[in-house]
């Protein structure tokens, strides 16, 4: 059931933001931290935006959360408004500023955490005459929005095709991370089949770890029997698995402190398992030069200090496409 358009414009832009913040990162905690709310502010929200449409907007499985379909409805169509209200707001600001060019500015929620602050700062003090915004969205949002041409550029996974240009930043290898105590603790790599049967930390379905790993499983005809969670905390999963708890599998971005955990790169068919992040923009459109400066910026920066550097992984395949 979708929500009826007549109900639509009862809802607040606030009411909207929230919604997309939780779908986003499938976790009520995760959005809070987001947006600096608390939990408890963002969970009566979307309660009360259940109310007022009518359906059940997420499915609750313990602290992971799943769209229904009604909520896969709203999203789609909450995504576009929020996003631009948020262009509006920047172009306003701009105008107001003296008409300083907008430049607006994509990354999925660990790109967003792992790369942008020291970029924007970076950027921010290069180009004082531009504004910047700001849009944390899964890679498939992000590549609508930079189709619609809603966002200038957008970091993500790396895809290249009619629409959308890009180029390379670094390597995202697919990793097991295990306590110091677990049988494959001592590896240099293991195959999707020696996961088969180990209890699993996994992050929801079609975020990109998880997803790299589903499409490595159906192609090896290999069913996962001991998913032991399921969740969108990627700290929560790392801290879980390096107590002892199961293997958690995530991107190799992703900042693991604690001593005691091992990392081992996942591998299929004797090939590493991973992607490529990048940055992408709308190839039919004419690139802007404050988005070419940030995109060399960008490219410059990451070359030399990436997030995983640090674990000193073996080379991944490159894409194919430009890049």
């Amino acid at each position: 059931m979708s929500p009826d358009s007549r109900t639509m414009k009862n809802l607040t832009l606030s009411s909207l933001r929230t919604f997309c913040a939780v779908a986003e990162a499938a976790s009520f905690t995760a959005a809070a931290s987001r947006v600096f709310r608390t939990q408890p502010s963002l969970s009566r929200q979307v309660a009360q935006l259940e109310r007022e449409l009518g359906v059940r907007l997420f499915d609750r499985q313990g602290r992971s959360l799943a769209l229904t379909p009604a909520g896969e409805d709203l999203y789609r169509r909450a995504s576009r408004v929020v996003g631009d209200a948020a262009d509006l707001q920047t172009r306003a600001r701009a105008f107001a500023d003296g008409d300083r060019r907008a430049l607006r500015v994509g990354a999925n929620p660990l790109l967003y955490d792992r790369t942008m602050p020291d970029l924007l700062s970076a950027y921010g003090r290069r180009r004082r005459d531009v504004v910047v915004s700001l849009t944390a969205a899964s890679a498939p949002v992000l590549q609508e929005q930079i189709e619609a041409r809603k966002l200038d550029v957008a970091f993500t996974r790396f895809v290249s095709n009619d629409a959308i240009a890009a180029k390379r930043l670094f390597p995202m290898h697919l990793i097991a991370v295990v306590s110091e105590t677990h049988r494959y603790a001592g590896r240099r790599k293991v195959e999707v089949e020696d996961l088969e049967e180990e209890p699993l930390l996994l992050l929801p379905r079609e975020v990109g770890s998880r997803t790299l790993l589903d499409q490595a499983c159906r192609d090896s005809g290999i069913l996962l029997r001991n998913i032991r969670l399921e969740c969108g905390v990627y700290n929560g999963l790392i801290s879980l698995a390096t107590a002892g708890h199961g293997v958690a599998v995530v991107l190799s971005m992703v900042d693991v402190v604690d001593p005691r955990a091992r990392i081992i790169p996942i591998e299929h068919r004797g090939q590493r398992l991973g992607a490529w992040a990048a940055v992408i923009w709308n190839r039919q459109c004419a690139l802007e030069q404050a988005a070419g400066a940030f995109i060399d910026l960008a490219r410059r920066r990451l070359a030399a200090d990436f997030p995983g550097k640090r674990f000193d992984l073996p080379p991944l395949a490159e894409p194919d496409g430009i890049g």
